[in-house]
């Protein structure tokens, strides 16, 4: 009996579910040595022993409910074809975004980039001995994507939202395709095996209160109802500001 499936699916539980930051264990120490030597960031994610390794650390330490992918919400930048990399002490870095090229993008060339993604989450299924423990799958809403790919690094730095929306035809058509890989990509994962999927929209807050609803709420929402009618997965929607 998984208990945090129980509970997203209100059934009877005698658990809070509380959200640990960084669950996927990059704070650990068992997990630095393994970065130190991976200084790559997205090949790492790309590399479904290290993935399904790193994955269960946290839990092989802590008696949680979950165990969740270790991956990034850039993956589907990069899987549409934007190049993402890391820099030490300063975040995530992306190329120019090429619309045409983003607009061009087919599920085939995407699943080839990322597929290493879903096989790390089957390796997760076969070897988690964890009958009780859930398997999270998880990627970024369209906004907050829409952000990164823009601006090309986070918003915490040099940021002013009217950059983003010069040209709200762009916009929309971004928004639109970002929804259409994002729901691909969820329906992969629980192809691989998460039963439960949670939606990072890190920079919601960065919206005006007119803007929410076109840019944060129904993009979302058009996602969450398809995760709802796939059948034997359950959702957990997250909104980090």
């Amino acid at each position: 009996m998984r208990r945090l499936n129980n509970c997203l699916e209100k059934k009877k539980y005698t658990n809070t579910p509380i959200w640990f930051m960084r669950q996927a264990g990059r704070y650990l120490k068992e997990f630095r040595e393994i970065r130190k030597n991976n200084s790559d960031f997205i090949k790492l994610c790309l590399n479904e022993k290290l993935v399904s390794k790193i994955s269960l650390q946290p839990i092989k330490r802590f008696d949680i409910d979950a165990v969740i992918l270790f991956s990034d919400i850039l993956i589907i930048p990069y899987g549409l074809g934007q190049k993402v990399f890391f820099k030490k002490n300063f975040g995530p870095l992306l190329n120019n975004l090429d619309f045409d090229l983003i607009i061009k993008a087919n599920p085939e060339s995407f699943i080839n980039r990322v597929h290493k993604v879903y096989k790390s989450l089957n390796l997760l299924k076969k070897g988690m001995d964890y009958k009780n423990k859930s398997l999270i799958g998880f990627a970024g809403s369209p906004w907050t994507l829409l952000v990164y790919m823009i601006h090309k690094q986070s918003p915490k730095k040099d940021f002013n939202i009217n950059d983003v929306f010069k040209d709200k035809f762009l916009v929309n058509r971004l928004l639109s395709k970002l929804e259409e890989f994002i729901c691909l990509h969820i329906d992969k994962q629980i192809e691989a095996g998460a039963n439960i999927i949670q939606i990072f929209d890190s920079w919601a807050g960065l919206l005006s209160q007119k803007d929410l609803p076109n840019y944060c709420y129904m993009p979302n929402l058009k996602i969450v109802n398809h995760v709802k009618k796939k059948k034997n997965s359950n959702y957990m929607f997250s909104k980090r500001n």
